[in-house]
């Protein structure tokens, strides 16, 4: 009787033991991986330092930190970074040649999108990426009192959206005053030639059969030169999709060589955009690449994804943005730019 007692308690205190361990990993931060074995940081890595910290050698050249690379103007050749002043709704666009040297600003205190080398507004753009001018330049408007039909409109619409080099939407909302509904106009900017027209129609008249157009016509055009992809980096002035559907372009030659593990965090949850499952925290160990050189350095607070079979998986995240593009004479990596000296 005390062995089938004795035998009973231990299977009852492993339970809950089990059951313990099972809590604690699953409701708390504490997580079972964290007990695990985790190996000493290999030798070939103790030497790698921060990129703020490294010192610009005979090979590489490191300058501080450049505003935010955001466009690429492939006519020119020329990078065009910004800085955003939320506080004041305010920006400065700034020019870029090839040789990572800024040539001339360009300060906004209104948004603006950027569309085939152009920043538009709803009432006016400029062209100051083409040609410098820092003047406001006015839509050609687009006569609309016969567009009294959403047939008419998408009829329209189709035709100037298929001999224009170029489009853009401003869609407009529905606002209340004084007990009434008030609804803005639907703005189609299309640019012809070297000037940019403005289509202005009731909101209502528009039921997004224009987006189809736009998507059909203006979807493969080369807008943002900011490139990231899986690892960490994609080698042309390409957005990311373009990389995904494109298997032919080849990787740049900048990657994680090393990951050293610190921290496991339990399993986050979320929507379809934003679920990575669960991940390490720890710090990246980054080759980039250059001929026979290599530049190598290190990224702390780096997550190391556990895969799930959402669509929007990173192997890793919190690595540094990368800007490359093969007709420029540097890189920008996570803000700083670096050049190779070495002919």
């Amino acid at each position: 009787m005390k062995k089938i007692t004795k035998k009973n308690t231990i299977i009852t205190l492993t339970t809950v033991v089990l059951c313990a361990l099972l809590y604690i990993n699953s409701c708390t931060d504490f997580n079972l991986k964290n007990l695990q074995y985790q190996s000493p940081l290999p030798i070939q890595y103790k030497n790698y330092r921060t990129l703020n910290s490294l010192v610009s050698d005979s090979v590489f050249e490191i300058t501080s930190r450049l505003p935010a690379p955001a466009y690429y103007d492939s006519l020119n050749n020329n990078i065009i970074c910004v800085n955003n002043y939320p506080e004041s709704d305010s920006s400065v666009y700034y020019r870029m040649n090839a040789d990572g040297i800024i040539t001339d600003s360009l300060h906004l205190n209104d948004e603006v999108d950027y569309e085939s080398h152009y920043l538009l507004n709803l009432d006016y753009y400029y062209d100051w990426v083409l040609t410098g001018d820092k003047k406001k330049q006015q839509y050609i408007t687009i006569e609309n009192s016969n567009i009294t039909t959403p047939e008419i409109l998408d009829s329209v619409v189709k035709k100037i959206f298929q001999q224009a080099s170029a489009t853009h939407i401003y869609y407009g909302d529905y606002t209340f005053k004084d007990g009434k509904i008030e609804k803005s106009e639907n703005a189609f900017l299309f640019l012809l030639g070297k000037k940019w027209y403005k289509l202005s129609v009731d909101k209502d008249l528009d039921k997004y059969t224009s987006q189809r157009h736009y998507y059909k016509y203006n979807n493969n055009r080369i807008r943002n030169f900011c490139i990231v992809d899986d690892t960490l980096a994609l080698p042309y002035g390409l957005t990311a999709a373009n990389f995904k559907d494109d298997k032919s372009i080849p990787t740049v030659p900048f990657y994680v060589a090393y990951f050293h593990r610190e921290e496991h965090e339990t399993e986050v949850s979320g929507t379809m955009n934003n679920d990575h499952g669960a991940f390490w925290d720890g710090v990246a160990y980054i080759n980039y690449v250059y001929g026979t050189d290599t530049l190598k350095f290190k990224n702390q607070y780096v997550l190391q994804m556990d895969k799930t079979h959402w669509a929007s998986w990173v192997k890793y995240d919190y690595c540094p943005e990368v800007y490359v593009n093969p007709r420029l004479n540097f890189i920008v990596i996570g803000g700083y730019m670096v050049k190779h000296k070495r002919k």
